[in-house]
């Protein structure tokens, strides 16, 4: 009965030792294992994308457009322009991980650095997050040259909503059609009001 509680004891000792481990030092062991340098073999959109052993990749102080948005397609396509299959250098700032258990790095192919290229380009905005600053300023810079360019992103609002509004368009069609051809039924377009351009 003693032999068996010694065992528990032991049990109970290794089992508080890997529960304080992976809650204390989950990050220091993933910054041991995750590599400076990868082969990018996913783009997930404009500002994330995946690494050689499945991690995720978050890039710092920048924001681009997400699927229901505007130039997200473009986003993405110069995202994967720049990085897709290519070896990338990664360099962290403060934080390790998002919220999301997303890398949050600078991602450079060669001397390009990425993050800013696609800010310098209107493909994302610059965006501040705590504590994560480090070239904060300098995104911001090159948004300005961004918007005052009218580059991507930040072009006339008359030709985002002319995308928008081609988008949408476009899309109730197909959906029209779809609904013709599945019920025999022509439904009508829908007012205008229902669907707002930005």
């Amino acid at each position: 009965m003693k032999r068996f509680l010694n065992i528990y004891t032991v049990i109970a000792i290794v089992g508080i030792a890997a529960i304080g481990f992976l809650a204390f030092g989950f990050s220091l062991l993933l910054s041991d294992k995750v590599p400076d340098k990868a082969i990018v073999t996913r783009v997930i959109d404009g500002d994330t994308i995946e690494i050689e052993g499945g991690y995720r990749v978050r890039y710092i102080g920048i924001d681009a457009p997400e699927e229901d948005e505007y130039y997200f397609k473009e986003a993405l396509a110069k995202n994967a322009e720049l990085v897709l299959g290519k070896k990338v250098r990664l360099k962290r700032d403060v934080s390790e991980t998002d919220k999301y258990g997303r890398l949050l790095c600078y991602v450079y192919v060669g001397d390009l650095f990425v993050n800013a290229e696609l800010v310098r380009m209107g493909y994302a905005n610059a965006v501040k997050y705590d504590p994560d600053v480090k070239y904060s300023n300098y995104f911001t810079g090159l948004e300005q040259y961004a918007v005052s360019s009218k580059l991507g992103i930040h072009a006339s609002s008359e030709l985002k909503a002319k995308s928008k509004s081609s988008w949408l368009d476009e899309f109730m069609e197909d959906y029209r059609k779809e609904f013709r051809e599945k019920f025999g039924i022509e439904l009508p377009p829908a007012p205008p009001s229902l669907f707002p351009v930005r």
